[in-house]
């Protein structure tokens, strides 16, 4: 009738389970009181602790991704480590002292001792092209592999006779700049776009009665052009001049465009140019101001300019007359002279 307290206390590294009897579990106090009625044989029963573990986790590079899963795990559990790989790089594979253990992203694994396990991963490469329309517009430079990350300079340089447009991807603009630079996230496929060249070809008529010219007009870098001339009665073609220079004696202007072109074709009034019915002697010719003429029978001497502008006239006395033109302007002159016997024309040069 009495009352039993029986106690179970747990050693170091075990924990207590319950009391038996015969097998049979009684309690699963440490403490188990009862009223005695008879003889006993009780069991404490203990079971051994699990040895714990410790599963570290790193990323290399650290900024290559996130792991997460390591900690601290019991002898016998399942442990799982995952590895995010952050934005340019992709996971390659888990090792352990430099050997691979999982090529799997989660690495699954029942605990047994302590780990440390590495998730390696690798920075991402992207290819960037890059190409020029059309291929004779230009050179493009600054393609090839590159990083994730990493700034990317394309510069597109216009052959002669051709201008830079912009970049394109896929169709659509992205920069008008010659030298495009950008972050590379992604393999790219760029063109460098070019256009040839336009030149304003500008033909006049000095003067405009003279005559007719045709073939201005606008004209593409490297196109051939031909300015012809239509000449009216009494006027004769001296040159083709641009920027007071001379570039073409010949009617018909033949030339390869590379540039902007302003063009005068210049003429000469020759109204009796042909008359020579009469022995006249005109000098110094060319003249840097008086000329003088002599002939037989000399009734009267005028001179026009290219224009057929009258710019002097003089009746003549004898056979001589000195003829001060320092006052013209440089160029081409026509001198008309009559006399008893006829008349004929001479071209003067004032320098």
């Amino acid at each position: 009738g009495q009352s039993c307290t029986v106690t179970a206390t747990a050693n170091a590294g075990y924990t207590f389970t319950n009391w038996t009897e015969n097998g049979s579990v009684v309690s699963t106090n440490a403490s188990y009181t009862f009223t005695v009625n008879n003889n006993r044989t009780l069991v404490a029963n203990f079971q051994a602790q699990p040895q714990s573990y410790t599963i570290s986790v790193s990323a290399n590079p650290s900024n290559g991704g996130t792991v997460s899963g390591g900690g601290t795990y019991n002898q016998g559990q399942s442990c799982t480590v995952t590895a995010t790989a952050n934005a340019g790089y992709t996971f390659t594979n888990w090792t352990e002292n430099g050997s691979v253990v999982s090529t799997n992203a989660s690495y699954t694994f029942t605990v047994n001792n302590n780990r440390t396990l590495v998730a390696n991963f690798t920075i991402q490469q992207f290819t960037i092209t890059a190409t020029a329309n059309p291929t004779v517009g230009g050179t493009v430079i600054g393609g090839g592999t590159y990083n994730y990350g990493l700034r990317c300079t394309l510069t597109a340089t216009a052959n002669e006779g051709y201008n830079f447009i912009n970049w394109t991807e896929n169709g659509t603009a992205v920069s008008t700049e010659a030298s495009y630079i950008f972050t590379v996230t992604g393999n790219r496929n760029l063109v460098a776009n070019f256009e040839l060249q336009t030149f304003e070809v500008i033909a006049s008529v000095i003067p405009t009665e003279a005559a007719r010219v045709t073939g201005a007009g606008t004209y593409n870098y490297g196109d051939e052009v031909s300015l012809t001339l239509y000449r009216n009665e009494d006027w004769a073609f001296l040159n083709w001049t641009e920027n007071d220079e001379v570039v073409s004696e010949e009617m018909t202007y033949t030339f390869t465009i590379t540039g902007n072109r302003d063009l005068v074709a210049n003429f000469l009034y020759t109204e009796g140019v042909g008359e020579n019915s009469i022995e006249a002697k005109v000098y110094p010719n060319p003249t840097k101001g008086e000329i003088i003429l002599e002939g037989e029978g000399l009734n009267h001497v005028r001179i026009v300019n290219a224009f057929g502008q009258m710019v002097y006239s003089s009746d003549v006395e004898g056979h001589r007359i000195r003829i001060d033109l320092s006052q013209m302007a440089k160029g081409i002159y026509m001198m008309h002279i009559e006399a008893e016997a006829g008349q004929a024309v001479r071209k003067i040069v004032v320098e």
